[in-house]
């Protein structure tokens, strides 16, 4: 396929060039004026290649405030070049978008030992649920996410998941240093879950139906492996006996009320740290209100944060009437969104 576009002024010459899923321009006009003409026509990853200006390459990159960015391929560029010249060389990177420099790592086999922590973690590794599982592959329930939009939400993560199933843990890494994109790690409680997010973002236009604050994501296993577990609890907990990161909880509006829990969560004693995607209120029978908090994880968010309510009725420094309304309150688990 050759595209050509014609001289909107008499000095620019654009030849488009698609080979090997690249879009090469060759170009002799102004950076500046040959990406706007490509954005017009709707290009979202392009190599700007101008052998009389190479230095200039450096300062094209995605821009904020359009949809469709032009993105600094250059170093790809090279890349390709590189392993053209050696072809046992490592497989090249996905291009769909930007990446972050490094995640990508050749196709694994299940017969594979699981992978120990980067030497860039810099997590608790004593704590259990920070090291690897020793389950093979096909068993892992964790997935890893990149090119995600710099600024992205835990609203644009979890928008982006229907039909999926529960998602038990999710992290979001903003970009660092040179990374232009955010990455996050998506954890599930069986690994059915997995397999149907991957044949989400696998099937469809382009590489699937799957889009993160209108970017495709690049999905793969974690290399952290999490095994298949449980989320019972019992039946009166709601949801059908099963926690979930969807946490509704009902009582009277002088209490419950989403600025008022955020201030009980955010107290110091309880050491609640949390990510929330969204939290929304609805009037319920007696004029109680029910304040649904979706957040980001389930046993060290949503069911701590259940725990934290639940006691609220127990602190010696309420008054007769905080401790009544708090009598009240009832917490329960709540489907989520993502299954």
């Amino acid at each position: 396929m050759i595209a050509y576009f014609g001289r909107p002024q008499k000095s620019l010459r654009i030849y488009v060039k698609i080979k090997a899923l690249l879009v090469v321009l060759v170009s002799k006009t102004p950076l500046s004026v040959a990406t706007d003409t490509l954005r017009e026509h709707g290009f979202t990853i392009i190599l700007l290649f101008a052998p009389t200006d190479v230095h200039s390459l450096q300062n094209v990159t995605a821009t904020p405030e359009t949809s469709k960015p032009v993105i600094n391929l250059c170093s790809l560029f090279l890349s390709i070049m590189s392993n053209q010249r050696n072809p046992t060389g490592s497989k090249g990177r996905d291009l769909s978008g930007p990446w972050r420099s490094g995640i990508d790592t050749p196709a694994r086999t299940a017969q594979d030992p699981p992978l120990s922590n980067s030497a860039n973690y810099r997590g608790d590794l004593t704590n259990p649920r920070n090291q690897s599982a020793n389950i093979p592959e096909a068993e892992n329930c964790a997935t890893w996410w990149t090119n995600l939009p710099p600024d992205c939400t835990y609203e644009m993560l979890f928008d982006s998941m229907r039909n999926v199933g529960a998602v038990s843990h999710s992290v979001i890494n903003p970009p660092v240093g040179n990374h232009g994109t955010s990455a996050a790690k998506v954890e599930f409680f069986d690994r059915a879950s997995v397999d149907r997010l991957m044949n989400q973002s696998k099937n469809g236009h382009i590489r699937g139906h799957i889009r993160v604050g209108g970017r495709i994501p690049h999905i793969i296993l974690n290399r952290v492996r999490v095994a298949a577990h449980s989320n019972a609890v019992p039946k009166e907990q709601g949801n059908g006996g099963h926690g979930s990161r969807v946490l509704q909880v009902i009582g009277h509006p002088d209490i419950i009320n989403q600025e008022n829990l955020e201030a009980v969560l955010g107290n110091p004693q309880h050491r609640v740290i949390y990510g929330l995607e969204r939290a929304r209120t609805t009037p319920r029978p007696k004029g109680f209100h029910c304040v649904e908090l979706r957040f980001a994880s389930y046993v060290v968010q949503a069911a701590r944060a259940r725990d934290v309510f639940m006691a609220q009725k127990q602190k010696p420094e309420l008054s007769e009437k905080e401790r009544t309304l708090w009598e009240d309150v009832t917490c329960i688990f709540a489907p989520d969104p993502c299954e």
